[in-house]
């Protein structure tokens, strides 16, 4: 069981930094039109301010879920305070 739980994490790892890679590609070659013609400016602010959003919102809720699992765990004996949790949001 917990070496697919470690698979699991490192697929999930993987799978993000090819994400980043291909995005910071995209920041190069969207920095370099920019800069032939500014008026793409406008195209390419939202391009960087929708996937970083995007990315950092999964990245915590992501970090939440797995989080609340090992409180979960941990406090066995404390079925409130997994409650509390729960409901951060």
């Amino acid at each position: 069981m917990r070496m697919k739980n470690k698979i699991k994490k490192e697929f999930s790892k993987i799978i993000m930094a090819l994400i980043l890679a291909t995005y910071f590609i995209g920041i190069i070659i969207g920095a370099v039109i920019v800069f032939i013609d500014s008026a793409q400016l406008s195209v390419y602010l939202p391009y960087i301010g929708t996937a970083t959003t995007a990315v950092i919102a999964f990245y915590l809720w992501k970090a939440k879920n797995e989080n609340v699992m090992k409180i979960a765990k941990s406090n066995k004996n404390n079925p409130d305070i997994i409650e509390k949790v729960m409901k951060i949001d």
